[in-house]
């Protein structure tokens, strides 16, 4: 069959070309040139080819459902959004979407935006019901604060300059059985972030309990805490987080119910002589601190194992194998030293008596 190509000129005037019924190009290309306006009404679009968008033409949905069906990819000067819509093909926008209200499924494809999202919102934005990601590239300096494609993210980075991948999803990311918001960041190549500001919106807390939000970075293929989430605004600010590839919210619940015993007789009977917190074994990482009301630390076990019997002398401070006094004590308990987001404190009755 012999291609057919539908093209688009006017050079006087800025045209407007409007659709209120469905468009099928069944075989070639669609291509739009010199600041034409393409408005679809209630309408969808589909091309067996390529749609391009040049000089400064857009497309503007106003209408609710329509659909993108294409076998090629959509290359778009800017895209204005005035009601929903959904994209079935890879996507790259030169310039800016706008929103004015709507919502924007880009499924399991790409959006390529090599401009900005403008006036993006709780009630009208992009996601992905599939595996899709809108990819930003940008180019960075170290410690100069950027804001790619105002995506929600400002940072600043410690060590990098060159160009830098942010991609985001709305793909559910899972860690030691909790679940994150819908949205996460990743960054190529791995980044070291000075500073970050993180956004996101109350539809992707996904009916989650925001009281156990906290913001979570991947390093070497390892989920770590890095900082709680301000509920008021659903906003992070944190300091310092290295090679991470990834960047998340999750609500993060303790698996177990881990028991502190509230006092202890280490007076050599056999029967309540040590410092027992229970299901240690899942803690190879934890760090036990103990210390008097004056702050003097009296005791620091790193992995601790539950063999405190209430001496200075096997811990890594003191010399000596000295019985402290019956009294009370503090300490603080890391589940995992390189988490510092994720401690118990508590108090100890100690009583060789």
């Amino acid at each position: 069959m012999k291609k057919m190509a539908l093209i688009i000129v006017w050079t006087i005037f800025i045209p407007i070309l409007s659709f209120s019924q469905g468009v099928y190009i069944k075989s070639g290309d669609l291509n739009v040139f010199d600041q034409t306006y393409i408005v679809l009404k209630n309408s969808s679009l589909e091309v067996d080819g390529k749609i391009h968008f040049e000089d400064n033409s857009s497309l503007h949905i106003i209408s609710t459902g329509n659909e993108f069906l294409l076998h090629g990819d959509i290359f778009l000067q800017s895209l204005i959004v005035d009601g929903d819509y959904i994209f079935s093909s890879e996507i790259t926008v030169d310039k800016n979407i706008h929103f004015n209200s709507g919502i924007v499924d880009i499924e399991n494809n790409d959006l390529i935006l090599n401009g900005r999202l403008i006036n993006e919102r709780e009630d009208s934005y992009i996601f992905s019901s599939s595996t899709g990601a809108i990819v930003v590239k940008e180019d960075v300096n170290k410690l100069e604060e950027i804001a790619p494609g105002n995506l929600g993210l400002n940072m600043s980075l410690s060590n990098y300059s060159g160009e830098l991948e942010l991609r985001r999803t709305n793909y559910q990311e899972l860690h030691d059985g909790n679940r994150s918001i819908l949205r996460t960041y990743s960054f190529f190549p791995l980044v070291d972030i000075e500073e970050v500001s993180f956004r996101y919106f109350d539809h992707e807390e996904d009916n989650l309990d925001e009281s156990k939000f906290s913001l979570w970075v991947l390093n070497n293929s390892l989920w770590s805490s890095v900082g709680s989430i301000s509920h008021f605004s659903n906003l992070i600010n944190i300091d310092k987080a290295e090679e991470v590839s990834k960047m998340t919210v999750f609500a993060f619940e303790e698996k177990n119910n881990r028991v502190f015993p509230s006092g202890f007789t280490p007076n050599g009977d056999g029967i309540n002589d040590y410092f027992i917190i229970s299901e240690i074994d899942d803690c190879p990482n934890c760090r036990l601190i103990v210390f008097n009301e004056s702050g003097d630390i009296l005791y620091d076990k790193h992995p601790y194992t539950n063999d405190w019997d209430g001496r200075t002398g096997n811990g890594v401070l003191r010399d000596g194998d000295d019985l402290l006094e019956d009294g009370t004590y503090y300490y603080i308990f890391y589940k995992d030293v390189d988490n510092r987001h994720d401690v118990h404190k508590g108090y100890i009755e100690l009583k060789t008596k």
